[in-house]
C-alpha cells in the first residue's frame, strides 16, 4: 500500500510525462529522503532503487550529459548510505566506490562545482564509516583522510560557509582527532 500511495505522490508531484529523467529521478530522490526521515528503510530504499534504474538509462542513453551524470553519482552516494542503514554493507561499499568514480571523472572535467567536490568528501567519509563497520581499518582511515582532505580545501575555498567546517569537525571526529 506505501508503495501504491509512493507512485501516486511522485506521478502527482508533476505529469510524469513532462519531467525529465534528471527530474523524475530527483523525485524519486527526494521522496526517498521524506521516507528516510520517517525511519522507513524499505520506501527509502525503493524510491532511491527506481531513480537508480532512471538514472542508469538515462546515462547509456547519452553518456555525455554531465546534469545527468552527477545527479547519478549522488543517487549512487545516497543509496550506498541507504545500503549502509539497512546494514547491507558489501553492496554500500560498491555504490559508493562508483559514486566516487563517477565524480572523480566529472570533477577532471568541472572541476570548479564545490557542491560536487562537497558531495564527493562527503562520499569518502561514508566509506569510511563502512569500512570501520567491516573492520578494515586502515582502508577506513584512508577514506577520512581523503574526506578531510577534500572538506579542509573547500573550507579554506569558503571560509563564510559553516557547512564545510561543521564537515571538517564532524570527520577529524571520526579520526579521533
Amino acid at each position: 500500500a506505501e508503495l501504491e500511495q509512493a507512485d501516486e505522490q511522485r506521478t502527482n508531484m508533476a505529469g510524469e510525462s513532462e519531467l525529465s529523467a534528471d527530474d523524475r529521478a530527483r523525485v524519486d530522490m527526494n521522496l526517498g529522503y521524506l521516507a528516510a526521515t520517517a525511519n522507513n528503510l524499505q520506501l527509502t530504499a525503493f524510491h532511491y532503487e527506481r531513480a537508480l534504474d532512471t538514472l542508469e538509462r538515462a546515462v547509456q542513453a547519452d553518456p555525455t550529459r554531465i546534469s545527468t551524470r552527477k545527479v547519478y553519482a549522488q543517487c549512487l552516494g545516497d543509496l550506498g548510505w541507504v545500503r549502509q542503514a539497512e546494514r547491507k554493507l558489501e553492496p554500500s561499499v560498491a555504490l559508493l566506490r562508483k559514486a566516487l568514480e563517477v565524480y572523480s571523472d566529472l570533477l577532471a572535467k568541472t572541476p570548479q562545482d564545490s557542491g560536487m567536490v562537497g558531495d564527493k568528501a562527503r562520499f569518502h567519509a561514508n566509506l569510511g564509516i563502512v569500512y570501520s563497520t567491516l573492520g578494515d581499518h586502515a582502508s577506513a582511515l584512508e577514506q577520512y583522510r581523503h574526506g578531510l582532505d577534500t572538506h579542509r580545501k573547500l573550507a579554506a575555498m569558503y571560509p563564510n560557509a559553516p557547512e564545510h567546517q561543521l564537515s571538517c569537525a564532524t570527520t577529524q571526529n571520526a579520526l579521533g582527532l
